[in-house]
């Protein structure tokens, strides 16, 4: 996922899993989240849009070959 940095394994792991669930994430799922990982409610939300960005260049990319 390209240039995460500051994030420990434990928190990618985490929020991966969370991603996996559920591909979008809005206000108080995105507090906790961010407050149970130290994060910052921004850091959570930037790897949730880069992951809806990365899944939608590799649909892109299936739906081309």
């Amino acid at each position: 996922w390209g240039n995460v940095s500051n994030v420990s394994i434990f928190c990618l792991n985490f929020l991966f899993q969370a991603f996996e669930s559920n591909h979008y994430v809005v206000g108080t799922e995105r507090k906790q989240l961010a407050s149970r990982l130290s994060l910052s409610e921004t850091q959570v939300n930037s790897f949730f849009l880069l992951g809806k960005t990365k899944k939608k260049k590799k649909k892109v990319i299936i739906i081309l070959r």
